[in-house]
């Protein structure tokens, strides 16, 4: 399996950051997005590589929040590198 990338890590941390804070488990936010758990811990691991469609899925119906907060998040965490 190929090395995660960084940017990817860190888009998976802001997932995992708005979820821990909303108390939610990957199982509950994958029963809300209509996925598998592993698919979301893999997101969050940076081991997978979502669509844009995957990720619009996460912010906006599981986390209900807007996806570029998700995204400036990422951008925090890659500038903390």
């Amino acid at each position: 399996m190929a090395k995660a990338r960084p940017y990817s890590v860190a888009f998976g941390k802001a997932i995992k950051q708005e979820r821990t804070k909303q108390n939610l488990s990957q199982e509950e936010l994958g029963l809300k997005c209509e996925m598998d758990r592993s698919y979301i811990s893999g997101i969050e691991t940076g081991r997978r590589n979502p669509t844009v469609q995957s990720v619009w899925v996460i912010a906006t119906e599981g986390l209900q929040v807007p996806l570029v907060s998700l995204i400036l998040q990422a951008e925090e965490y890659m500038r903390m590198r």
